[in-house]
């Protein structure tokens, strides 16, 4: 039996494959180590294994989400699910999320993934980045209004607290907000980088993720000012 089982090998799950020895991942192509899709493939090829992981989003997979939730609930030790913050419902600018704030309730993704809540660890991620691929200041053209708030969520920090919910036999299932708790503003980003943003007042697409429950289960395992943003200098 695996120790775990990724459903995924795009970028987050190949990082989140070297946290484990005894470890499968699936992709749509040849990417992975055999292939699934969520939409299509016959659950009962998946190997057996103690915890399912499960990478991409589920969105897609409509009236199977549910079949899919049943049958990892009796085939797998634990589960975990990793979605996005962007699934909170804001109703004002800056909001503080906290781990049981309420989702969009119709969006298809909220809807799949809401079969799983009661077995599985749902991480609700700010957005992902890492010091290579996915570096924060070379988002800033893009950006248009720099007070909005960024909750970034190193992939590295992601990867680590699936593994050390994997190792806990009784982690409680549930939502849990995924970030490195710092909400800087895009201006904030821009300025370490010596740039300027423009800035304007923000609307709803501004909040300010806090994730309570597992700092409060991890104080003692991880040091979240290792995961925390920094611009590095490039060499010369």
């Amino acid at each position: 039996m695996l120790d775990a089982l990724i459903i995924g090998s795009g970028y987050l799950g190949s990082c989140l494959k070297k946290q484990f020895k005894n470890v499968q991942s699936s992709s749509l192509d040849q990417a992975g180590d055999f292939c699934f899709s969520l939409e299509d493939s016959p659950f009962e090829i998946l190997p057996k294994a103690k915890t399912l992981i499960i990478s991409c989003s589920i969105e897609k997979m409509g009236v199977r989400a549910e079949g899919f939730a049943e049958f990892a609930k009796n085939h797998y030790q634990k589960c975990i699910l990793i979605s996005t913050a962007s699934l909170f419902k804001v109703t004002q600018a800056n909001e503080i999320i906290t781990d049981d704030h309420p989702l969009k309730a119709e969006h298809p993704r909220a809807i799949n993934e809401s079969y799983f809540r009661s077995f599985s660890a749902l991480l609700y991620c700010g957005l992902l980045w890492d010091d290579h691929l996915r570096q924060p200041q070379k988002w800033l053209p893009r950006i248009k209004n720099g007070a909005k708030h960024v909750n970034l969520c190193k992939i590295d920090l992601v990867a680590h607290i699936c593994r050390l919910i994997s190792e806990i036999s009784d982690f409680p299932p549930g939502p849990y907000v995924c970030s490195d708790t710092q909400a800087l503003t895009w201006s904030d980003i821009a300025d370490r980088s010596q740039h300027t943003l423009n800035s304007e007042t923000a609307g709803i697409e501004s909040k300010i993720l806090s994730p309570q429950k597992l700092q409060s289960l991890f104080k003692s395992k991880i040091d979240w000012n290792s995961f925390v943003y920094c611009v590095k200098k490039e060499p010369k």
